[in-house]
């Protein structure tokens, strides 16, 4: 209100401080008749003067625009102080959205001074703060309901744990001693013993990761427990690393379940297939010996029969490596090879594996590149690959087998062996699965999921490395990339023993095997190469003869399990009063694995049986010379 006394120079002075003050400001008389308002009330109100020029029409309009009480309980302090001082305060919300206190102040002659505030942001901050704590509180209620173990870390120096859910120290059995202020190293290290070296490097890198370990806690049963770990997360400038512990033991135990059931039902379609290939090969030596005793009887040369049997046989020890491989005590004959020459071997073995729809083309240089691998090795390898692409081709197709050379530019030149066939293809969504182990894109009792995994193992252990590449559609390859190795190294056919017998001719060594006819083909074989031989049917009969024995025994050659005394008990006992003798392990069972019945020293020279006649002459060869006996020179059997 602008008082009548004042000279018009004054009044328009007040009036420009008037419309310059930040809130909206309404005058109403002691009748309740609107007098004035500063400009700012007339674009909050435009109406002011026509429908709001009664106090009473204005007390209306505010409680029909007023806010619930409920948010009107979110406003901070200040606000409600300031409503004390007034005749009322309300919170009104008109159009756009806007909040606006008003205050209604009664003055000393009855006028009334009308105050509105635009307070549309504190409100704002204020609503979103009361939602953030509802969420806070939900989404704590839901960290304590969840049964997995949760941990949050700080990421200082110390890196000690800030927070713990209740399902954490349950998990862990510390009800009584929460984790809660651990340093974490201390924490996880304690826990997850066998992981903590990449827990702890995933840690230093701010990596996330997934990782195992089973505990045992006191009075339960063992517990296998899963760590997911995120990586550095900012909260506020602050990092922090968070964890999730969950009880995975009732998975661990159906998964293994599960394996073991695949694996049985693997081994009994296995076991059919061997059966098969061992009837094959029994039939095939019964059917040669017949030929030769009638081939005898009329006088005929019968050597190319027993040529025959002699391969028979060497199919058959193959198989039993298979059978190994299969059951992961795969068989390394650490020696070189000519891969040309072995692959060129294996084609007469393809061509009734595929069947008359399929064709097998192979191509390979003119000239031997050599790897270090073994015949088992690559037929293993070639295989399972052939099958692997007659089954992705719709009864009918070609599979093409390269051999080629890559220099690139290094001083170790590959061998690649490539098998490509013209199927399906693999989709890209599990090409990364192929070589798992039981995983497989075939209907039920079509495959096992196994032969593209005994692959993989197979490269891995010979120290190659094998690619894939496949387009749907029009076909698949895989790559097999071997060091190749200098020729020098070679110890073919005709690179064979230079000494001749001469190390060996003179030479005492005794054989202890308990198979009564392979102990005298093994007595014969040495008796050949000029050597002194000794005898027994067992270990305690081994013991006597060189007990009794007075003069130097240059060797022993002992079958790892025989009854009454083993082979390895055996060596002990011998190597305490002969120290200087040579000693040689010989078994058909794996010296490494579940199913190995022994415990043989890791630097024992081990020859797997059939013992062939060559090889054992030539590690007896290098022996008694003073040689020492490398992987190259020995079968070395490894899980």
């Amino acid at each position: 209100m602008i008082g009548n006394k004042m000279k018009p120079i004054e009044i328009e002075t007040y009036e420009e401080i008037f419309n310059a003050l930040g809130t909206a400001v309404i005058y109403y008389d002691h009748n309740g008749l609107f007098t004035n308002s500063n400009i700012m009330a007339m674009n909050i109100l435009p109406q002011l003067p026509i429908t709001l020029n009664r106090f009473e029409d204005f007390i209306s309009f505010v409680f029909e625009h007023s806010v619930d009480f409920h948010e009107q309980t979110n406003l901070s302090p200040s606000l409600h102080n300031s409503q004390k001082l007034a005749s009322f305060c309300e919170i009104i919300r008109l159009q756009g959205g806007r909040f606006y206190m008003v205050r209604a102040i009664t003055q000393d002659n009855k006028d009334t001074l009308v105050e509105i505030s635009d307070i549309s942001q504190i409100k704002n901050y204020t609503d979103d703060i009361k939602l953030l704590d509802r969420d806070n509180r939900i989404l704590l209620q839901a960290i304590q309901s969840s049964q997995k173990g949760i941990f949050i870390a700080g990421d200082d120096d110390e890196k000690r744990i800030i927070f713990v859910n209740r399902s954490m120290d349950a998990l862990l059995g510390r009800e009584d001693k929460s984790i809660l202020g651990y340093r974490l190293d201390a924490f996880l290290s304690t826990y997850f013993t066998d992981e903590w070296k990449r827990i702890g490097q995933a840690i230093a890198e701010g990596k996330g990761g997934r990782f195992w370990q089973k505990i045992n806690i006191q009075d339960e049963d063992p517990k296998w427990l899963s760590l997911n770990l995120s990586g550095q997360t900012k909260e506020n400038r602050e990092n922090l690393i968070i964890g999730f512990i969950s009880d995975e033991t009732i998975n661990k135990i159906n998964e293994q379940h599960i394996l073991q059931t695949q694996k049985m039902d693997a081994i009994g379609k296995l076991a059919g297939g061997v059966a098969h290939d061992f009837n094959n090969i029994l039939s095939i030596v019964d059917g040669y010996i017949r030929l030769s005793e009638t081939a005898l009887k009329r006088g005929d040369n019968i050597s190319e029969n027993f040529e025959r049997i002699k391969k028979a046989v060497k199919r058959g020890s193959g198989l039993t490596r298979q059978l190994l491989m299969f059951g992961k005590h795969r068989v390394s004959e650490n020696k070189i090879v000519d891969l040309c020459a072995q692959v060129k071997d294996v084609e007469s073995f393809l061509d009734p594996l595929l069947g008359v729809n399929f064709k097998v083309r192979i191509q390979t240089p003119d000239y031997p590149i050599f790897v270090r691998g073994s015949t088992d090795a690559i037929y293993q390898i070639l295989m399972n690959l052939v099958i692997n692409a007659r089954d992705a081709m719709d009864g009918e197709g070609t599979v093409d087998i390269l051999i080629s050379e890559e220099n690139g530019n290094t001083d170790h030149p590959n061998a690649i062996l490539s098998v490509a066939d013209n199927g399906c293809g693999i989709s890209e969504h599990i090409i990364g699965k192929i070589f798992d182990p039981f995983f497989t894109t075939k209907e039920q009792g079509k495959g096992t999921g196994l032969g593209l995994s005994m692959v993989y193992g197979v490269v891995q252990q010979i120290g190659a490395e094998i690619n894939v590449s496949s387009v749907r559609n029009e076909g698949t390859v895989f790559t097999i990339n071997f060091p190749i190795i200098d020729d020098n190294d070679y110890l073919g056919p005709q690179k064979g023993f230079s000494r001749g017998y001469n190390n060996l001719r003179g030479k005492t060594i005794l054989v202890a095997e308990d198979e009564e006819d392979l102990l005298v083909i093994i007595k014969s074989l040495l008796e050949d190469f000029g050597m002194k031989v000794l005898s027994a049917k067992n270990g305690l009969e081994a013991l006597t003869i060189q007990n009794e024995c007075e003069d130097k025994i240059d060797f022993l050659l002992t079958d790892i399990v025989m009854p009454e005394l083993g082979g390895v008990k055996l060596a002990s006992l011998i190597r305490e009063v002969r120290p200087d003798i040579n000693i040689l392990f010989m078994s058909g069972y794996p010296d490494r694995g579940d199913t190995s019945n022994f415990d043989l020293p890791r630097d024992a020279i081990f020859i797997a049986k059939p013992v062939q006649p060559d090889f054992l002459r030539d590690v007896l060869e290098k022996l008694s010379a003073g040689e020492s006996i490398n992987q190259a020179d020995a079968i070395v059997w490894k899980l």
